[in-house]
């Protein structure tokens, strides 16, 4: 019905999205654009990485710059759930798989998320 008509054209529009992410970065990789590339590859990070940061409030994990094991496992729980965060980050190394030679400032993203 009409209920499950909003998850899906919501998913429909995300994937008409990131083909056309995967289409401007084929163009850009094409004609040397790597200015095109990273812009393309930076703006998937970021919907990306809010999906996969760590917000601990444990003063000893905060200290010493780790991660607790509950901690990880919270951050692969919310990344396991959102359709959008996989479908993005899938999207994101298909590009850097296939187009990384031509990336210039946007590996520092890449490498955090």
């Amino acid at each position: 019905g009409a209920q499950s008509e909003g998850p899906l054209k919501a998913y429909r529009m995300l994937e008409t999205a990131l083909q056309g992410c995967t289409t401007i970065a084929r163009v850009a990789h094409f004609h040397g654009n790597s200015g095109a590339l990273d812009t393309v590859v930076m703006t998937l990070c970021r919907l990306v990485l809010p999906c996969l940061c760590i917000n601990s409030t444990d003063p000893v994990t905060q200290a010493v710059g780790g991660t607790t094991t509950s901690t990880r496992q919270s951050v692969v729980s919310r990344f396991g759930r959102s359709s959008r965060a996989m479908a993005t980050c899938q999207t994101l190394f298909q590009i850097v798989r296939k187009y990384g030679g031509g990336q210039r400032e946007s590996w520092k993203p890449v490498v955090q998320v």
